[in-house]
């Protein structure tokens, strides 16, 4: 299934060889010493992922705070755009979300009720900093960075992050580890599937907020030339509370026309 896949990595290891501009780590294959560096791992998945203009699937969910709730329901997102949830635990729509990049939108219908504001919910409920480009980079298996991503952050902060090549994944960890702790800055690191060569995993430990993130992904599955997975689960652990979710797709699609039905009943009430 990843044949194509592992050829693009190896031909990656055998290029990459050659250079030597960026920091680096050295792989034994056989008698010879290959080079491979952090921002070219980077580059390679993030110019695959932009394969991606538009996602939808099906989803059975479950979300975790203080009890498991278990959902059924269906995502679409536009990218840079708009991502549109909506969740169905009783077989029938009980609460929509639309995400743009500046602006959370949430109707409950079962409550009658709705928020419009900013980000800052998301964090009152989760203790998890968030903006639209980390849900984005969350739900299409790409790299994010800690506590606020954007693209030009995490191109500069990847360059300083050494790889560790083992049988079954590479390991991407900041150069400067133990610096980040005496300095209380988040530590986060990524872990790459050689098979799937996709983001399998990103661990983060933020010092200052003594606050655990863990992000996993499983169940990657080609569709034409995108690998995506179909499973991922997320957690959060501050004391002795944990958050936690988990999603697994089904009618996966790429690339369609989508529409984001949103609007709020006149009659619902703001959430204070």
């Amino acid at each position: 299934m990843y044949t194509m896949n592992k050829l693009f990595f190896y031909i990656a290891i055998i290029c990459i060889a050659f250079n030597s501009c960026i920091s680096k780590k050295t792989l034994i294959a056989g008698r010879e010493d290959m080079e491979i560096t952090s921002l070219f791992i980077y580059d390679s998945i993030r110019l695959a992922n932009k394969q991606i203009e538009s996602f939808s699937a099906r989803f059975t969910g479950s979300f975790s705070i203080d009890k498991t709730i278990e959902s059924k329901g269906s995502i679409r997102i536009k990218r840079d755009s708009i991502i549109w949830i909506s969740l169905s635990p009783l077989l029938i729509e009980a609460v929509r979300c639309v995400f743009t990049p500046d602006s959370v939108f949430i109707i409950n219908r079962l409550e009658r009720s709705y928020y419009a504001g900013t980000y800052d919910i998301l964090e009152k409920f989760s203790g998890f900093t968030v903006n639209f480009w980390t849900l984005q980079a969350i739900f299409l298996n790409e790299f994010w960075l800690y506590p606020s991503h954007n693209d030009s952050l995490m191109t500069n902060a990847i360059a300083h992050y050494t790889p560790n090549i083992t049988k079954d994944k590479i390991l991407l960890e900041p150069a400067e580890k133990q610096s980040n702790l005496e300095l209380n800055i988040p530590n986060q690191s990524y872990s790459i599937s050689r098979d799937a060569f996709r983001v399998s995993a990103t661990h983060i430990f933020d010092h200052q907020k003594q606050t655990a993130f863990s992000l996993s992904y499983s169940n990657f599955e080609t569709f034409d030339s995108i690998v995506f997975p179909l499973q991922f689960t997320f957690t959060a652990n501050k004391n002795n509370a944990r958050l936690g979710i988990g999603m697994e797709y089904s009618r996966v699609d790429f690339n369609s026309n989508l529409s984001f039905p949103f609007s709020i009943n006149p009659n619902f009430t703001p959430w204070e």
